[in-house]
This record gives C-alpha cells, structure tokens and sequence, in this order.
C-alpha cells in the first residue's frame, strides 16, 4: 500500500520530482553535445572546401559569415568566423570593428542553445566596442564609432541574455544596468532588465539565489602590537587584508607617512570642527552626563576617604566642557589633568574650567593624542583614571590603547581606580528592510546596505521602527578596563531565533559600569529612558541569511555567529553562512544613507503617491478623449530611488524621465522601475536636470508634469526654485503640472544656549557649535527655547512659476516667551496640489505655523470645534486663513477647522510639547515623528543674541546673497543685541576672517587638499579615494580618529569623487554637494 507521500509506483513526489530534473539536464547535456559535434565537423569542412581562406581579406570572410547568419545557418556562420580568427591570429592581424564579429558569434551561440559558449564573446565584443568608443572610432572614423555605439546595446543583451541562460539573472540585471547608464533610452536594454529583474526577484523568493560566502575564520589569539618601526612612519608593508588587522598603527606613523599623511590630516582636521558641536548635545544628555557625575564623585570619596591619599585625576576625554574633572575637583580632588585628543575640545575646556573658578594650579590641559602622553614631562603620577572616550561604537574611540597606555606606562600609580570599570557588549540579530509604498517594491534599495570602509553604521540614532529584533539580546564581551585586553578575542554565540525573518544585521550596544553600582547603557531602552549622545550602532552582514528556509529563519532555528574584537573594533559574522541575497560589495560610500530615511518616510511619500495620481488624471480629463494631449510625459528631476518615478509608470504615464547626479542612485532607479515592470517607460539619465534640452535628452514636445522632491529643511537651499524655474524655460510645456504645486518657509525664533549641568557653567560649548550654515537638525531632540510664533518667510509657486525668491525681505518675530534669542528654527510646508499638504514641522506646529496653544484656543470657539465644519466652499486654495486648512473632507474642498484634521489625511498631528522646567522642549524617542523622518528641521544660529520679552516684535532681516540658488540668511538689523562668540576658525580680525588668524588656516589646508583631489578626478586619475580611506578607517580606533567624522567625510569625498569623474564636473550652478546629499538626522 502506496503511502500518502507516494505515487501508486511506490516513488515519493520529491524523489520523482528529482528525477525528472535530472532526466531533463541530461537531454539539455546530450543536445548540446550534438550541437557541439555539427559544429567542429561544419569547421573541418570549410577548411578542406576552402584551403585558400588565408589568401582572401579579412573584410570577405567576415561578411560571408555574416551572411550565413542572416540566412539562419548559425552553425556554418560559426564555421566562417572560425576561419577568420585563424587568419587574424596567423598574422597577427585586428580590425576595427572585430566587436561586431564577436557580438554576431555570441548571437549564433545563443541561437544554437549554447550560451555558455555565447557568453565570453558577447563580453569580448562589448570590451571592443567600448574600447573603440574611447578611442573615438580610431581608424575608422564615424562609421566605426556609430557600429560601436550599436554594437554596445546589442552585446550588451546578448551577454545578459546567456547569463539569464545559464541562471546567472543577478548577474545579467547587473549588466544590463551598465548598459542603461550608456544609453538610458534603449527599449531593448529596459525590456530586457525588465525580464532579468523578475528572474532575480523569482530567484530568491525560490530560494534559487542563495548563497554561500566562504571566509576564513581569524585566528583564536593574535597579540595586538604596534606596526613594524612605527616611529619611522613607513606605511609600504601594510595592507588591510581584512577588518581586524592584528598590527596597530600609532598616529605618529600615519601622520608621516607618504602614503596616508595627507589623508590622515584631513581627517583629523575636519574632526576637529566637528567634533566639539557635539559636545553641547553631550551636555545636555541627562542620563549620561548625570551617572557619570555620580561616578566621579564616588570614586574621588574612595581615594581621598577610604585610602587617605590625595587624589589626582588623569582625565582621557574630561567630557563636555571638562565636566568630570570639574566634579572631580569639586568633590575634593587636588588636581586634574585633561587630555584632550581634539583641539577645541582641548580649548573648551580650559575656558570651561576658568569660567568655573578653578586656579590654574589645580588643573592642566593638554592637547595630545592619549598614548603620547609621557610621565613627568605631561602629567604627575595619578591615582583615579577617569575616560570618557568611549562612542557608541565602544572600541572605536581607541579607548582600550588609550587605558593601556596610561597603566603600563606608570602613569597610573598601582591600584588606581579606573573609570569606567568594565563594559559588556550585547548583540542581536535584526532584520532591516525598506517598505514596500502605495504597491511599490523598494526591495532593491536594500542591496545598498552595508558598513562602508568596514565602519559601523551609528551617528544618528537608530529608529526603533526601522529593525525587527529576531532573537533575544546575548552577552558577547566582556571587557575590563583596569587590564585592558592586549590580544584579539573570537566568541562562538548560539542566536535561537524567536521571530521569522531573514537577519542581515547585529544591533549592538553594551552596559558601562562605571563604579561601583553605577551604570548605564548605550540600548534601545536606555534611548527610550533618554540617552540622546550615543546608542546602539548597526554591524551589517554580507546578506539576508537563511538557516536553510526560502524565508529565511523561523522560530527555533539556531545560527552559530562568530564575534571578534582586536580592542579597536569588532566584527560579526557567521562562517560558511547561507544567504538568501548578497548586499554590494564593497558598499558604496558615496551612497547617501539618507535615502533609507525618505524611503521610511511612509506617510509623506504617500502623499507624493496620490498627488501624482491627480495630476495625471487631471491631464487626462482636461484632454479632448483619444488626444495627444492625453498623454502624460512625466519628468522627476532628482529622482532618488525611483519610487516616485515608477509609481508615475504603474498610474499609466505614457512616458517618463527620471535624472539624478548621482550615480548609484541613477542605477538604483533603474532598478526598481525593473522589479515594478516598468522599465519599458521609465528612462532614467545620471545627470544634472538642469541639463536637459529639447531634442536631445528631453523629448521634443517637452513634459507635462513635474515631479519635484529635492528640498532641504530651508525650502530654497538646495535650488529647488531655480530648478523649477529652469526646467519650465527649457523642457516643461505650457502648463504642464507641478508636485508639489507650493511651497510655504516658516521659522521661529529660538533659544540655544547650554545651560548649566549640576551647577557647572559649560557656556563655553556654545561658540563651538556656531555654523553660519544651517544646519539640518530634529527639533524634538534638540534642547532650546521656543520664543516666538511661527512665522511665514517666502511662499515659492512652483506650479505658476517661481518669481521673486531671491530678493531680501523683512520679518517680524511675535515674543511669547522671555529668553535669549540667538537662532531661528526653520521648516516647511509643501502644497502638493490643492487637496493634499505635507509639513516638516517640529511637534506642536501644524500647517500653516499654527501652534498646538492656538489650535485648542480655535477650536474650543463659537464653531464648537465640531470635525468637518466648513467654513467657506472652494474648488481653489486661496491662501492660509488664520485657525484653518484647506483639504478635502466630509463636505468636500474647502477650509476646515484645525481641531478637524486630526481625523484627515491632509496631515498628521500630535499633542503639544512636554516641556522641562525653563521652557526646554523634552525629547521623546519612542514617539513617531508625525511629519516624516527625512527632511527634520534647519537651525540657523544669528550672528548676535537680543533678550527678548512677551508681546515684543523682533525685526529679522531675511537675506539672499546668491539670489534663488542660494540658502536663506537671517540676521538681526544692525546694532541690535551683542554679537555671540565665533569658533577660532571662523574669528574675524581686523573686519573680516583673517588669513593671518592659524586656527582659519586649518579649514583651507583641507580645502586645498580637496581642490588637488578634485582636480586629479577630473583628469582621469584611476587611484580612488576610498583607497585612501581604507587605512584609516581600518585603524580608526588605534588612530584615535572619530569613526562618525570619519564615515560623513568619507560619503562626501567619495560622492564628490564620482560627480567629478562621472561626469566632469559638469553641472548648472545649483547643483551643490548640500543638494546632493542630506544629513542623516536618523538611520532607518
């Protein structure tokens, strides 16, 4: 009897499935062989029917083979190309279009069913021919460079078609991607990634594409010690073969060095601006900066009382503004030394502990890397360390050299207190993935994950929203400070997983005990508790693993992963690990990371959605019915990831062109208009928008609407209004459609001010952190005053033609409450058409700058605050009109109450600010931010601070130097309020910023340095700056470099790099780095 999993013949349903697969392969083995066969026999008859083919031009034989193939006798145009490679190699003979015989050949094989055999050639006729386009067709002029130009296409599909034969369809979307990127407007090229991106994404929802990455395991026990003759500074042995080099660099070497010196130095310098502005954010981090206090004070209670010994501090990194030395010395210490690594960090210090009170003989301050710190000549012998090197990513800093350092080199006297104590590392693995919007798979976005330069992901806090923790947290180290680890430590953890999913990344963290029963911690649930100066940092992993599933791991599985640390920086893995798909690699670090946040941004690229979704049927209804003008032609200038692209090809866009100056997210576009299916009418060009003319990119008749996401916190800072206007003069027809349609500039005037930590002054944080720039910030995270309404700036119409932007203008600021005014938060609202808006807006601002206060004070009126009251009926929006926005509701377009839109889409709302005592806003990260989690806000610090009062109106003066392309300025009107204190880089001496001044020659030794980078990548210069950057960011921690300068620096000169070389620096003047790129406010 025939069991349940039988057939009646007793074979089970797998066993026969096998089968058939086998049978199957072998007859494909069998065919191919006899066509293998005809072939070597078709060649000996054409030798023996032709004996004098070498007498006859290379020209005569490639054309009868070509004609063969043109009569459909493939295996006799093999047989002719095979006398012409013989004479070519006999006499050592080229052609100028040898690319088309090769491309012609790839053809035949694939027509035979070889494409194993095809797919060599289509490569090799695709390296001639791009090699002949860079010669400009050589010999043979115009001709053979227009046969190259074709040849590149056809090729192109000929090598992804045998790759997708051979089920190599990853392999065959990659290339059909380059060939996009030389001729974005192929039919063939896009039809055919259409079907290579299907194949691929069928491939790993069928588990076909998974993976095997075989590393070597490093070894158990490797001793950390400095590089060979570390103090000669030669670099010519090194090469980091891998993430945890076991030889140590020291900062002497690196910074005499040839090789990386340059690199080194600028590095150091761009960490040294960045650096103390984070210090203020430190500062006010009350979870952080309370326990260390706490910590300090007890321990100098144990020097001074329990062991009845004078205490001397040796501060590694005194924290914010020299706090823990100043509570050191409060608590009875009788000196302190702070070292410093970071210059005005270093200068901070000392005017923080001057402003405090404290004689010059109760403290030093010394400005040097930690393990150059000497005994007797720096410091005195010490009895309590205190360090607060220590970031998010623990190791990173250089913590454990430092530590090392100042115990073996007797710094320390023996039995000194350390502080902190010990760490404990916890990890667990997450899945992180980009949603799918308004049916729009984004699963392409996720290849671009990764740690780039081996550096983990951190800088920004990690969302709680953007990962799915699938297993419990598991302690992976355990480090003691007091003996700091001289040697690598490899761990084996077991993760049995709680959750499905498919784990790419570790979520890794560690509790601090500081001393005694103090402690703290660096996880979600210390973010949550209200950690803002560090957090848990992303290990991404090669790929999403699987523990044998299509799906990835389920509840129950078990996957071993192996952990190391070099006491520098840590690594996570898990050897000979199967993988559903491989992330890029190397990953790119030109590739913005903001991207992830506007993709998370779920709500307001809805928005986007169903805007885009109007405009085109606005188009069509106002078109007679069967008419040209029917028709949408869609145009997205800075199209970032596509998304927006290719929901305008899935709503019925008869075309569309998408363009962005960057060039992976030009390649990322492509792809996910791919996976949609949509590639047959979306065109994606990396180029800059303002670029475009009619009749050569840009189609004739022009577009007819404009899909226009490009916008920084400031509205016009990134040139999103001379963009506009440039696109509507050269390629936008008239009346052609525009989303968003309007864009309103808010800004309110706000108090930034350091304010005392534990009755310590660290005011002098506060020059540090001046930017004449504005700076992208999240208000709910930022601690300041608010002291002014809301208050209206500029108002850009996109849609009727941008005019007027660039002028300066005069606002005035409504007090509300008493402070110190010395900055101004600004923010925007985009009227994407006239039933829908979107805000960036902090908490308690709604559209139209209406305060939460006067929300409640509206709707509590004479309307009763029903939902859905309708104040005036209108088809149009006619302006903001005060305690009302205009959206489409239950009685259709019009002006609703503000109390009403909490239950509409028009925008999200949230309740008012909780406040601290003083006014400061309190940060809450557990809540979801309601108006988006990309753009955030912009702070804009005023060259002078005015003390303002309720019912007063402070004048602002809004400035446009550079007319529409550049940023708004705001300032106080001249000799109003006392102007705030600059950072040394930025002191003006004798009227301006004087060269004179050698903390303003720092930044232009970087700029030069940057000038002769940029101008090598123009000249074609094939060395690449991540090169450069492989070393130090390999060596970060025993560098002591700062590891979230150093990746920001990294995705700048690297993205810079390839504007340049891709594409020559060829760009309209609003095409600038900070329009190019976004801070990252949030990792997603």
């Amino acid at each position: 009897m025939s069991t349940a999993a039988e057939q009646p013949g007793g074979m089970p349903k797998h066993s026969e499935q096998i089968a058939r697969s086998d049978l199957k392969a072998n007859d494909a083995a069998h065919a191919a062989a006899e066509v293998e066969a005809r072939i070597a026999q078709r060649v000996q008859d054409e030798l023996a029917s032709d004996p004098d083919f070498m007498k006859r031009s290379v020209s005569e034989l490639s054309n009868e083979a070509v004609a063969l193939y043109k009569q459909g006798d493939f295996v006799g145009c093999l047989a002719g190309y095979s006398k012409l490679d013989r004479k070519l190699a006999a006499l050592n003979l080229t052609h100028p279009t040898l690319f088309v015989a090769e491309s012609n050949r790839a053809a035949a094989f694939l027509a035979l069913g070889l494409p194993g055999r095809g797919l060599p050639h289509a490569h090799r006729s695709l390296c001639l021919a791009r090699d002949s386009l860079a010669r400009g067709g050589g010999i043979g002029g115009a001709a053979t460079l227009q046969a190259a130009q074709r040849t590149v296409v056809k090729a192109t599909v000929r090598k992804a078609s045998a790759l997708m034969a051979c089920g190599r369809n990853e392999e065959a979307a990659s290339a059909l991607q380059e060939g996009l990127a030389f001729d974005p407007a192929s039919t063939e090229l896009r039809a055919t990634l259409d079907v290579a991106a299907q194949a691929a994404l069928l491939d790993a929802l069928e588990g076909r594409a998974r993976t095997t990455r075989r590393l070597a395991a490093p070894e158990r026990h490797l001793a950390i010690t400095a590089s060979p003759h570390a103090d000669a500074g030669s670099l010519a042995r090194y090469a980091p073969r891998d993430a945890l080099p076991a030889q140590l660099l020291t900062p002497f070497q690196a910074q005499n060095s040839e090789r990386v010196k340059d690199t080194f130095n600028y590095l150091t310098i761009k960490a040294d601006l960045a650096v103390p502005a984070r210090r203020a954010v430190e500062a006010a981090d009350a979870y952080w900066t309370s326990r260390w206090l706490r910590a300090v004070r007890a321990a100098v209670r144990e020097v001074e009382d329990a062991r009845d010994l004078d205490c001397r501090v040796l501060a590694l990194d005194a924290g914010p503004g020299a706090l823990f030395a100043m509570a050191a010395l409060r608590a009875g210490a009788k000196h302190a030394t702070c070292v410093e690594r970071w210059l005005y960090n270093a200068s901070a210090a000392q005017e923080a502990l001057r402003a405090n009170g404290f004689g010059d003989e109760e403290y030093d301050v010394v400005h040097k890397v930690p393990t150059d710190v000497q005994l007797g000549r720096d410091v005195g012998a010490c009895n309590l360390l205190v360090c607060g090197m220590p970031d998010s990513g623990l190791l990173t800093s250089g913590a454990v050299p430092a530590l090392r350092h100042a115990i073996e080199s007797r710094i320390m006297v023996e039995g000194a207190v350390v502080l902190p104590a010990s760490a404990t590392v916890l990890a667990v693995p997450v899945q992180v993935r980009s949603p799918s919007i308004m049916g729009v798979d984004t699963s392409p976005l996720d290849r671009h994950r990764g740690c780039p330069l081996g550096l983990p992901v951190s800088g920004a806090p990690v969302c709680p929203s953007a990962y799915i923790a699938l297993a419990e947290p598991r302690e992976i180290f355990h480090i003691d400070f007091a003996a700091p680890p001289t040697e690598t430590e490899v761990c084996d953890v077991d993760f049995t997983f709680t959750k499905a999913g498919a784990p790419n990344a570790m979520l890794v963290w560690y509790d601090l005990r500081l001393y005694a029963d103090v402690w703290l911690s660096t996880g979600p649930e210390a973010v949550a508790a209200g950690l803002t100066s560090r957090g848990p940092v992303l290990h991404y992993l090669p790929g999403d693993l699987t523990a044998g599933s299509i799906a990835g791991v389920a509840p129950g599985d078990t996957l071993t992963f192996q952990c190391a640390h070099n006491t520098t920086a840590m690594t996570f893995g898990v050897p000979h690990g199967e993988y559903l798909r491989l992330f890029k690699s190397p990953p790119d670090a030109a590739f913005p990371l903001s991207l992830f946040s506007a993709v998370a941004d779920v709500p307001r690229l809805s928005a986007f959605c169903r805007a885009i979704q109007r405009a085109m049927n606005d188009v069509a209804t106002a078109a007679p019915s069967g008419s040209r003008a029917a028709e949408t032609h869609v145009l997205d200038a800075g199209c970032g990831s596509g998304l927006l692209s290719t929901f305008a090809a899935r709503c019925g866009a008869t075309s569309v062109l998408a363009t962005d100056v960057c060039k992976s997210l030009a390649g990322l576009a492509r792809s996910v208009a791919a996976v949609n299916g949509v590639s047959d009418r979306v065109t994606v060009l990396h180029r800059d928008a303002a670029l475009l003319e009619r009749g050569g990119d840009a189609r004739n008749r022009g577009y007819n609407l404009l899909i226009l996401d490009v916008f920084d916190p400031g509205l016009v800072g990134s040139g999103a209004a001379w963009l506009a206007a440039a696109l509507r003069s050269k390629v936008l027809a008239p009346g052609a459609r525009v989303v968003p349609a309007r864009g309103t500039l808010w800004c309110m005037g706000v108090e930034v001010l350091a304010s005392a930590v534990d009755g310590f002054d660290v005011s002098a944080l506060d020059r540090y952190r001046f930017s004449p720039t504005t700076v992208a910030v999240r208000a709910d995270r930022l601690r300041h005053r608010r002291l002014t309404r809301p208050q209206r700036v500029v108002e850009v119409d996109f849609q009727g033609g941008v005019s007027g932007v660039g002028h300066d203008s005069v606002i005035k600021l409504e007090v509300i409450r008493p402070g110190v005014l010395n900055a101004v938060l600004v923010w925007h609202d985009l009227q994407l058409d006239d039933d829908e808006a979107v805000t960036t807006a902090p908490r308690g601002v709604g559209l139209g700058g209406k305060l939460d206060e006067d929300t409640h004070a509206d709707s509590g009126g004479g309307c009763g605050g029903q939902p859905g009251f309708l104040r005036a009926q209108s088809g149009t929006f006619e302006g903001p009109r005060d305690g009302y926005f205009f959206g489409c509701g239950d009685e259709g377009i019009g002006y609703y109450l503000e109390a009403s839109r909490r239950d509409t889409q028009v925008a999200l709302r949230t309740p008012p600010d909780a406040e601290r005592a003083g006014g400061y806003a309190a940060s809450d990260a557990a809540d979801e931010h309601p108006h988006g989690t990309c753009a955030g806000q912009g702070l804009q610090h005023l060259d002078a601070a005015v003390r303002v009062s309720p019912g007063q109106r402070v004048t602002v003066l809004v400035r446009r130097d550079g007319g529409s392309i550049a940023p708004v300025r705001f300032a106080l009107r001249e000799g109003v309020g006392a102007l705030v204190p600059r950072p040394p880089w930025l002191e003006e001496w004798g009227g301006g910023t004087s060269v004179e001044n050698p903390h303003v020659q720092r930044p232009k030794y970087c700029d030069l340095l940057l000038s002769d980078f940029l101008m090598r990548c123009r000249g074609g210069a094939k060395a690449a700056i991540r090169d450069d950057l492989a070393v130090p960011a390999a060596q970060c921690g025993a560098l002591f470099l700062d590891a979230a300068s150093l990746r920001q620096t990294a995705h700048e000169l690297a993205l810079l790099e390839d504007l340049n070389r891709e594409a020559g620096g060829e760009f309209e003047p609003g095409a600038t780095l900070a329009a190019t790129t976004e801070a990252v406010l949030e990792l997603h």
